[in-house]
């Protein structure tokens, strides 16, 4: 026993006697009897120490436990100090002091449990730690203080032994996605048994999971274990010996909430050195309530697996609400189609859809019913071999029920056109480089195309959504007029104009109506313009007048102004209804039309300009241009000047020539239709491409269709316009040398299938090889169908 508590116990009787002699002497009170047997209530404190396992191997977590209790009838009167020493061979300790405090641990760990430590009370210090290599783990403890014995070898000391076996470790955990669902809603639990030892396991590992009752279309999916079949509620899966250190498998179970409630998923692991990491890691649960909810499920089929380039596939896509109540709020759904698609159109039942390009929007509204559905109808021509695959992004309040459910995919094999001499077909390596980026990366005043400028300019997003605009100048016919209203759309260019090319773009907003007048936008001085309708059916808004090439104008003054060079009669340029001779113009929304009438002034000439370009960069989106001859004019300011023209989701309509220039221009998702001539061919382009000029015209992923009553065969895709040529004798080395791309378009019966490409407007005959001292005229074709196709 320590010598200062036998000191002050022998003291203490030894006033005994005294106090005894004191009371019979009346000397003494009761309070001070009670004060000295207070005093003879002492601590008596023990310690031990304990490890949780006596062997382990390399790796394995060991926890020591150190404990301090107060065996005494009275509080402890100074500190109690615990001196523990710390085996040298593990690693990632932790320490864990209830009732004591402890400082940092180094080859010792030193603790303190405070003074007054009560009578029966304990303080305890738990280390962790793991095998960090094989011996011997020895630990002991030394207590100090004025209550704390010394303690036995055998209660103060521990020790385990580490083999050098490597051995697994398979913990145990489950999870579940979703804490609260409404009756309806799907679950997923994910099962998961790792190794952390370091060694394979050499047996089963079986998990047990104890389903709850309330569920319905349960599905399981094992990944590194297999699993029998339901028994009950009860569902058993085994992963194999094998499972190597650091490696899991896991198992997925999905199903739906049948019912209110509480769903308890509980796993039970089994199998040599296999446990849960805690009892709460291998139980799940979710809360489950009554209130009727909806719940919209989202597929995409597809009517062909597979096809060939020129079919037709039609994807539809459909929302259906299997919840529980009709839906409070819109659907939103975002459908993607494959690139090489054209023709799309689109037909929704119980839904409103926008389309932009090959991305289809659409919304359900709120009140599905519960059993009701929506669906899209989407048809569209495969341009392109390969797999098209369409793919539904579901948006707000729907989902897929699988990924698969919102996708389709059909296989498209090519439906080959042979080359011949009068038909030449681009090979597929040559056709991989005639795409709108490569037609329109170049621009500027300095061909050859070598000394072009490369800027890259990509317009394919079109001119952007109209209703993001703010107007600074609106155009109504019937509206009022002032300082940034108008009535006229020449009145709001010469606005637009007087601001000058140093401000951003002029937004001008023109209301549905018909404006029948000469629109010029000169070239010097002119902001970038953004003409636009509000109103997307473009046939709402048009521009239109009259003058045809053989117009007599005898005062010069009829003519479009943009014409540097005004004539009588008024000529071509002269002809057109709007003219933009400035760069840098984009329109959406609106119809250009020219109705002049054939032969109402004579002349061989009857061309009729609805639109004329001259600057670069041109942005036409969602436009109609209406003509016979010459409708669309796209020109450059001289022969060493590219400009470039780029026109999306659009219609064109003529009957001669209707698209033609020197420009380098894109035509993307365009119609290009036929009128019936009524007395002989027609030609839909007549590019006059210099010769310096890699690029001419490019049309891809449009339709060639015809006025009905136009004979079948009679239609050619072009000629080649010998602009400023007279004759075949004065074509020379420097002269224009149209060029022509047609790529994965459906062309219709009337275009001629044996010799669609016409002689030039130099009777240059048309050859697709060198003749003599003509150039190869430069027409060609890839991967188009339709009964035009040349098949």
């Amino acid at each position: 026993m320590n010598k200062e508590i036998k000191r002050r116990r022998l003291a203490t009787l030894g006033l005994v006697p005294a106090m005894l002699a004191v009371s019979a002497c009346g000397g003494s009170s009761d309070k001070q009897a009670e004060e000295a047997a207070r005093n003879a209530a002492l601590a008596s404190v023990t310690v031990s120490q304990n490890v949780d396992r006596k062997a382990v191997s390399v790796g394995d977590r060991l926890t020591w436990t150190m404990a301090a209790s107060n065996k005494g009838p009275g509080a402890t009167s100074g500190p109690v100090t615990l001196l523990t020493s710390i085996p040298a061979n593990i690693s990632g300790i932790s320490v864990t002091a209830t009732g004591a405090s402890c400082g940092p641990v180094v080859s010792t760990l030193t603790c303190t449990v405070p003074e007054g430590l009560a009578a029966g009370a304990s303080a305890t210090v738990v280390v962790s730690a793991t095998a960090a290599s094989a011996g011997q783990l020895t630990s002991t403890l030394t207590a100090s203080g004025p209550d704390a014995p010394s303690c036995a070898p055998s209660a103060c000391s521990s020790s385990t032994d580490v083999t050098v076996a490597a051995m697994p470790n398979v913990s145990v955990t489950a999870s579940v996605d979703k804490a609260s669902v409404v009756v309806g809603d799907k679950l997923s639990w994910s099962i998961k048994a790792s190794n952390s030892g370091n060694a394979a396991t050499t047996g089963n590992v079986t998990l047990s999971t104890t389903l709850p009752t309330s569920i319905t279309g349960l599905s399981v999916t094992g990944a590194g274990a297999t699993c029998a079949a339901l028994s009950g509620n009860t569902l058993n899966c085994s992963v194999a010996p094998g499972l190597a250190p650091n490696a899991s498998a896991s198992v997925l179970i999905t199903a739906s909430a049948s019912a209110a409630g509480s769903l308890v998923a509980t796993v039970a692991p089994a199998g040599a050195n296999t446990s849960c990491a805690t009892p709460a890691a291998c139980t799940t649960s979710t809360t489950v309530t009554a209130a009727a909810a909806a719940k919209v499920l989202l597929s995409s089929t597809v009517d062909k697996a597979s096809a060939k380039t020129g079919e037709t596939l039609t994807w539809t896509i459909k929302a259906s609400n299997s919840g529980s109540a009709a839906t409070t709020a819109a659907t939103t759904l975002t459908s993607t189609l494959p690139a090489g698609v054209s023709a799309i159109t689109v037909t929704p039942t119980g839904a409103s859809c926008t389309t932009a390009g090959t991305s289809v929007s659409c919304s359900v509204p709120a009140g599905l019913a519960v059993g009701a559905s929506a669906s899209v109808r989407i048809s569209a021509v495969a341009g392109t071999a390969g797999t098209l695959q369409n793919s539904v992004t579901p948006g707000v309040g729907a989902s897929c029920a699988t990924t698969a459910d919102c996708s389709a995919s059909t296989v498209v094999s090519s439906s080959a056109v042979a080359s011949t001499a009068s038909r030449p077909q681009l090979d597929a390596a040559t056709a991989a480089g005639m795409t709108p980026a490569a037609y329109l990366a170049q621009g500027g005043k300095s061909l050859p195309m070598s000394s072009l400028p490369v800027d890259n300019w990509d317009p394919t997003a079109g001119v952007g959504d109209v209703k993001t605009f703010v107007a600074q100048f609106t155009v109504d016919a019937a509206g009022k007029s002032d300082t940034s209203n108008f009535r006229t759309v020449q009145a709001a260019m010469d606005a637009a104009t007087a601001l000058g090319n140093k401000v951003p773009p002029v937004f001008i907003r023109i209301m549905p109506g018909t404006y029948r007048e000469t629109v010029c936008l000169p070239s010097a001085g002119t902001p970038a313009i953004r003409l636009y309708s509000l109103d997307s059916d473009a046939s709402h808004t048009v521009i239109v007048f009259n003058n045809g090439n053989p117009t007599v104008d005898a005062t010069k003054s009829n003519g479009n102004k943009c014409n540097s060079s005004p004539a009588n009669p008024v000529g071509t340029s002269g002809s057109a209804t709007f003219a933009v001779n400035a760069a840098d113009f984009q329109a959406k929304n609106i119809t250009f039309a020219n109705d002049y009438v054939k032969g109402s002034f004579a002349g061989s000439n009857q061309s009729a300009v609805a639109l004329m370009t001259q600057g670069d960069k041109i942005v036409l989106d969602n436009v109609r241009l209406l003509g016979h001859q010459d409708t669309f004019y796209m020109k450059s300011g001289n022969v060493d000047q590219v400009s470039r023209v780029y026109v999306r989701d659009s219609y064109i309509e003529g009957d001669v020539d209707f698209v033609f220039g020197r420009a380098t221009a894109v035509f993307d998702n365009v119609t290009l239709h036929t009128l019936n001539t009524g007395n002989g061919n027609g030609y839909v382009t007549a590019a006059s491409t210099d010769y310096r000029n890699t690029h001419g015209f490019l049309i891809i992923n449009s339709r060639f269709t015809a006025e009905t009553g136009t004979p079948a065969g009679q239609i050619y895709l072009g000629r080649a316009w010998d602009e400023s040529v007279g004759s075949l004798a004065a074509y020379g080395a420097t002269s224009p040398n149209g060029q022509v791309v047609i790529r994965n378009s459906v062309l219709g019966e009337h275009i001629r299938k044996a010799d669609p490409w016409g002689d030039s407007t130099a009777s240059r005959p048309y050859s697709s090889v060198v003749s003599g001292s003509l150039p190869a005229n430069r027409f060609f074709e890839y991967g188009n169908t339709g009964p035009g196709n040349g098949n």
